[in-house]
């Protein structure tokens, strides 16, 4: 009965360290989601950036994300 009770135990908190390190590597990935910078490809505003992803206010054209 021992037994059983320790490997459940072991099970139990093996499970709940694997899933905090699964949401870390998901806010990681927000973090970089974030960071990302796009720009219109014809240039129109001189290099002006913007955080998220759509079309150029000037031109129409889609926003690519800035190398």
């Amino acid at each position: 009965m021992k037994k059983t009770i320790i490997i459940l135990a072991a099970c139990l908190s093996m499970a709940a360290c694997g899933g905090s390190s699964k949401n870390k590597e998901q806010s990681a990935g927000t973090e970089n989601a974030k960071a990302t910078a796009y720009i219109c490809p014809m240039d129109c505003e001189k290099g002006k950036t913007y955080s998220e992803v759509g079309k150029c206010p000037v031109c129409g054209m889609d926003l690519e994300i800035k190398k």
